[in-house]
């Protein structure tokens, strides 16, 4: 049994005090808005934050799985990942295969053992990581948004799992945005702040300039191995496409190969005018914006604002229009706050900024809506829509339905069609 008396969060003003109780078998789902410390909480609960006070009460076994799978990853292929809880346990070697096989096949991950973490989507490094959480067979799973990580077949596999493991008894609280995506677990609510409902955003018909991207008989490839077939695809100034396709797909993979920054694309393929990764003429860069599914790993400077005054420089820039960017998306009470202390929403919010600030003629966002509640999306696709008018090109991969832009590309069966 879980029970939560009088815990305080570390972060979060007021502060607030939380108490509850969970039963076996019991599933509860924190919501909430974009930093309101959910993520905090069930640091708390893992004994990984110490609360500032209050009294938990914990179940022998704990598994967590976090919004970052890298943060968690220890090894460089997924059977020794999910191995390492077992050896922990000490269990046999001889008994160890088949607890991994069936732990992978609970979240659906059909691959070889062998396979290099490297290699995985950042949905399947998520279900990798719950698959190593699973074969230790806790009586307690906390998860951290898993609506983001997974596509719909993936999510549907996982939810087969968790009312399984629910019905043996294994209790679980579930951080999420996205709490009717998880109705079939009979969950309790516990809010941590008010949420606003989400707004329908509707993308409107904006005037088009030249190419910015074109792609004709174009090959993507990851190493020596062919990834993705491109037959014909074009972008223009002021339009947005989306771009769809299962976890693993390959949506990452080719948004970094037009970034010009990992991978190689074949054939004719034009990115503002160059090669991806080519240098353009003196006083061309920052023309590309990129932001990755990992936003810490685009921050570095010592405060938010900061970070954005870093973009703003770099493009010849007022530092005068720091508070304006922050206030965008509402950042601005955060502005001398280290970026590293952010939600992971948040990092995501400030990651993108920090990107349009330096005023980029492209822009490429993997999965920005990642730990954002309905009000932070909301502010997201008015800022794009706003950035579109101005003539900006955008790219948006995503594994969710996202609003009608006019434009969208999807990924199946190794090739990327334009979507009718």
């Amino acid at each position: 049994m879980l029970q939560l008396d009088q815990l305080t969060l570390s972060r979060g003003n007021p502060a607030l005090s939380i108490s509850f109780t969970l039963a076996p078998g019991e599933v509860m789902i924190l919501s909430g808005p974009t930093g309101s410390g959910k993520s905090t909480l069930l640091l708390q609960i893992a004994d990984l934050l110490e609360s500032p006070s209050g009294q938990i009460t914990r179940p022998p076994r704990i598994g967590l799985v976090m919004q970052d799978p890298a943060l968690q990853l220890m090894r460089e292929r997924i059977g020794p990942e999910v191995a390492l809880w077992l050896e922990h346990l000490a269990v046999p070697p001889a008994q160890m295969r088949p607890r991994i096989e069936t732990a992978l096949a609970q979240v659906g991950l059909k691959l070889p053992l062998d396979t290099p973490v490297a290699q995985l989507s950042q949905g399947q490094k998520y279900r990798l990581l719950l698959a190593a959480q699973l074969v230790a067979e806790p009586n307690l799973l906390l998860l951290d948004e898993p609506w983001a990580q997974l596509d719909p077949e993936a999510l549907a596999v996982v939810l087969d799992t968790l009312d399984s493991l629910r019905q043996k008894g294994v209790s679980m609280v579930i951080a999420e945005h996205h709490a009717e995506a998880f109705a079939r677990l009979n969950p309790r609510h516990y809010p941590l702040g008010h949420t606003e409902p989400v707004t329908l955003v509707r993308w409107p018909q904006l005037p088009r300039g030249h190419n910015v991207l074109a792609l004709e008989d174009a090959l993507l490839r990851t190493d020596d191995t062919a990834l993705l077939v491109l037959p014909r695809l074009a972008l223009r100034a002021g339009e947005c496409v989306t771009l769809s396709g299962a976890n693993g797909s390959g949506k990452s993979s080719l948004l970094q190969a037009l970034a010009g920054l990992e991978h190689r694309l074949e054939g004719e393929v034009s990115v503002l005018g160059r090669r991806p990764g080519q240098r353009g003429k003196r006083g061309a860069a920052g023309r590309i914006g990129c932001l990755l599914q990992r936003p810490d790993r685009q921050l570095f400077a010592a405060t938010v604002a900061e970070e954005i005054g870093f973009s703003l420089r770099r493009s010849g820039q007022s530092l005068n229009e720091v508070s304006h960017w922050l206030d965008t998306l509402g950042l601005g009470h955060l502005a001398q706050r280290s970026p590293l202390h952010l939600s992971y929403g948040q990092q995501h919010q400030l990651a993108l900024l920090a990107q349009l600030a330096a005023k980029p003629d492209l822009l490429l966002l993997d999965d920005p809506l990642a730990g954002l509640d309905a009000n932070a999306q909301t502010r997201l696709w008015e800022l794009l829509i706003t950035q579109c008018q101005r003539g900006m090109a955008i790219v948006i991969a995503s594994h969710r339905a996202l609003p009608d832009t006019g434009l969208a590309w999807h990924i199946d069966n190794g090739g990327v069609h334009v979507a009718a």
